[in-house]
């Protein structure tokens, strides 16, 4: 038993949650309180290298014990178990839905950090008297349990969507107070029909049914108005048809995605199997995988009361902060975690990093957004920033870009309209230009779709306000179909889509331009989507 492993050590003042493989409880340690998990140690559950994130609780000691055990222990400045507030019945709607909403931030501050858990569960979360919400980076990993994701079971989890289910069971176990059966079909059938819309979604079966990432949870959760709730049912197990429980092994993934049917499962089978999670910036994914790299969710930002700012910020002094700056890290050596590595190494303190895949390329290349065309590269605030990027890597080029061109698949066919660009005569200035084929799974007259439009816009002139400005494209890249949940890009655009400065006033006017010239495009003007985050830069890491 691990509660007479710990009362080895420490002395037990109260056991919180015991389960086969894992143990939660309140101990005494030199006349002091503080919180212990314990669990069987092994290749799973080696020390993690977490994060300082405001919300997340990193143990102060963690010892192995000679029996074979790993003991954490946290201080006791977390407050009170979520684990002992369902022990009182379900929570308020209101105050469970603000719960999962101030989760939803430190989880979403952690998937910047590259990390995911899988599983969240009341023994892992804390509430302060004050409210403010604390989770425990400790032992409990990914039980074999239908409150984790499908997918992270057995595995180690990389995707944020992951915690997006997690979040979604954990809500609706806070809701239901208890995981009997009884009480979890009573808190479904009484909630809210908007939020068991959103928690329905959360909780899909295929991660790409749910939301993307915790920032689109969080706009969800945000603009719900809850409802009175509805009178209970007296017989609430005809509402959800029961359903055997799945086998714990491959056949899992053959249960359904709605929740009530998940819950049923999980309170039949609550696996006696832990799958621990330890990623860590030596051991995350793509480390020695195929060359798949992390998507943490980062969509637009949260609120501050809600998503408390990463600790670990910096500056530059008379530049640019590095807690503005927004990385784009494309991995396009061929060989897997040259992103990772490269976020975790000289990105490591920009809270805004989001890695990818990219085509295949020999050389790097570091493309720094300028304020306005005109002004000097080495002039811009984030100049010290991006000699500090690229001085890990003595190879890479700096060059600058002004407009970013994703190819969508509504470029269909290559009708130009030639009269839109001219030949240079004396243009006052240049508008650097980078083009990425983002949709289109064929060539355009021969040539990839990036390529053929670079040839459309490369060494032409376009006039803006009466002024000429010639078009100087420095990069494109033909093969870069890869999605990214985290920046909302899917791995085919439907449309094509413009990144630029939007306090530039000459950029809409070129977006413009380029879409009537694209005869296939939209000519409306659309601007860079609310939903992306514009990159101060984008590091291309290709393989010399």
């Amino acid at each position: 038993m691990l509660s007479e492993v710990l009362s080895a050590a420490v002395k037990v003042r109260q056991v919180l949650l015991e389960e086969p493989g894992y143990l939660l409880a309140r101990v005494e340690v030199r006349g002091g309180l503080c919180y212990a998990e314990a669990a069987p140690a092994g290749p799973g559950t080696q020390p993690v290298a977490w994060p300082s994130l405001q919300g997340l609780a990193r143990p102060v000691a963690d010892r192995k014990t000679d029996s074979g055990h790993r003991l954490v222990f946290f201080r006791d400045i977390m407050g009170r178990s979520l684990v002992e507030e369902m022990g009182s019945g379900g929570m308020p709607a209101r105050r469970a839905l603000d719960t999962a909403i101030s989760l939803g931030g430190v989880l979403r501050n952690l998937h910047l950090k590259g990390m995911v858990l899988g599983y969240i569960g009341p023994e892992s979360v804390f509430r302060a008297p004050d409210g403010t919400i604390t989770v425990t980076a400790g032992l409990r990993g990914v039980p074999g349990s239908h409150f984790s994701a499908p997918e992270a079971v057995g595995t180690r989890p990389i995707d944020p969507r992951s915690d997006v289910f997690a979040l979604g069971t954990f809500l609706t176990r806070l809701l239901a107070g208890a995981d009997d059966h009884d009480s979890v079909i009573r808190a479904w059938n009484s909630m809210d029909p908007d939020l068991r819309s959103v928690v329905e979604r959360m909780v899909a079966e295929d991660p790409g049914d749910r939301p993307s990432n915790m920032a689109e949870v969080l706009g969800l959760l945000r603009g719900l108005e809850l409802a009175a709730p509805p009178a209970p049912h007296s017989e609430p197990a005809a509402v959800m048809p029961p359903m055997a429980v799945p086998p714990a092994g491959p056949d899992r993934r053959r249960r359904r995605g709605l929740l009530p049917i998940v819950i049923i499962a999980a309170l039949a089978i609550l696996a006696v199997v832990y799958v621990l999670f330890s990623p860590g910036p030596s051991d995350g994914p793509g480390g020695s995988g195929p060359p798949v790299e992390p998507t943490p969710d980062t969509l637009a930002t949260p609120p501050a009361d809600t998503l408390p700012p990463a600790a670990d910020s910096a500056a530059v002094p008379g530049g640019a902060s590095v807690a503005d700056a927004v990385v784009w890290i494309s991995n396009c050596t061929g060989a897997g975690g040259a992103a990772s590595a490269f976020r975790e190494g000289p990105a490591r303190d920009y809270p805004h990093a989001y890695p990818s895949t990219g085509a295949r390329r020999t050389s790097s290349v570091l493309l720094v957004r300028r304020s306005e065309p005109g002004a000097g590269l080495r002039g811009q605030p984030e100049w010290p920033l991006a000699e500090s990027l690229a001085a890990w890597d003595t190879t890479m080029v700096i060059l600058p870009v002004d407009v970013t061109i994703l190819l969508g698949t509504d470029l269909s066919y290559p009708g130009v309209n030639a009269s839109v660009l001219r030949d240079p005569s004396s243009p006052a200035d240049t508008i650097y230009v980078d083009v990425v084929n983002q949709g289109l799974q064929y060539t355009l007259d021969g040539a990839g779709p990036a390529s053929w439009t670079k040839a459309l816009l490369d060494g032409r002139c376009v006039e803006l306000g009466g002024i000429e400005y010639l078009i100087s494209v420095v990069d494109a890249r033909d093969g870069d179909r890869s999605p990214n949940e985290e920046i909302g890009l899917a791995a085919l655009l439907d449309r094509t889509t413009f990144l630029y400065r939007t306090d530039s006033g000459l950029l809409p006017g070129f977006e413009g331009c380029v879409r009537q010239l694209l005869q296939a495009v939209p000519d409306e003007v659309a601007g860079p989507p609310d939903s992306v985050p514009v990159p101060d830069f984008w590091v291309l890491l290709g393989r010399s």
